[in-house]
């Protein structure tokens, strides 16, 4: 089996709470979506990514494309 090094975890924190924790990504996995509501009144966003739990080598990791979107229904 040919497995890409390298492995991650991303989860997400509103005002210090978790709130999304993905699975492992394994180093030959292309992307993950993360799609989080934020509270109105929140006050801090954290984007945290941990190691996959093998080890720091080869882990690398991006949250590419990362954007607010505006629900149309709120003003």
């Amino acid at each position: 089996m040919n497995r890409a090094a390298g492995s991650c975890q991303f989860i997400v924190e509103i005002d210090g709470k978790e709130v999304v924790k993905t699975d492992i990504i394994q180093g030959n996995q292309n992307t993950e979506n993360i799609d989080v509501e934020i509270p109105a009144g929140a006050k801090k966003l954290t984007l945290l990514t941990n190691v996959g739990g093998d080890n720091g080598n080869s882990d690398h990791s991006v949250w590419a494309d990362a954007k607010f979107v505006m629900d149309p229904k709120c003003k």
